[in-house]
């Protein structure tokens, strides 16, 4: 299965054509929208999203709620963190894997008495 052709690698092949041909115009156009999707691409990345936002400040509670050398289940982070009520476990097991990635939860290996993931605060 091919990957479909971004808007870049449309220009790209476009500039190189260009070149070859020697059109001075042409490549300093293509150029310019290339740089313009680069710097459009950069915004996004930027910019937040409210959900992110909330999200963000989700993840504090979490951080927060936790002590140094404790393990907790997401029941418990419902039950004593005080995360909103409607909270399912699926939205805290989406903020602790985010959490994971940016390397400072741990996800504790399962033990036999509990079959429940448990998560750890990561000390420097």
């Amino acid at each position: 299965m091919t990957r479909k052709k971004t808007q870049r690698m449309y220009f790209e092949e476009l500039l190189n054509l260009c070149n070859q041909i020697g059109d001075a115009d042409l490549v300093d156009f293509v150029e310019d929208q290339i740089a313009k999707l680069d710097k459009k691409k950069e915004a996004a990345k930027i910019k937040l999203t409210p959900r992110q936002i909330e999200n963000n400040a989700y993840k504090e509670i979490i951080l927060n709620g936790m002590n140094k050398g404790e393990t907790y289940t997401i029941d418990d982070m419902l039950m004593y963190f005080g995360l909103p009520l409607e909270f399912s476990h699926q939205r805290v097991s989406a903020l602790l894997s985010q959490l994971i990635e940016a390397g400072e939860v741990a996800k504790c290996e399962k033990t036999r008495q509990s079959d429940k993931a448990t998560f750890r605060l990561i000390t420097d």
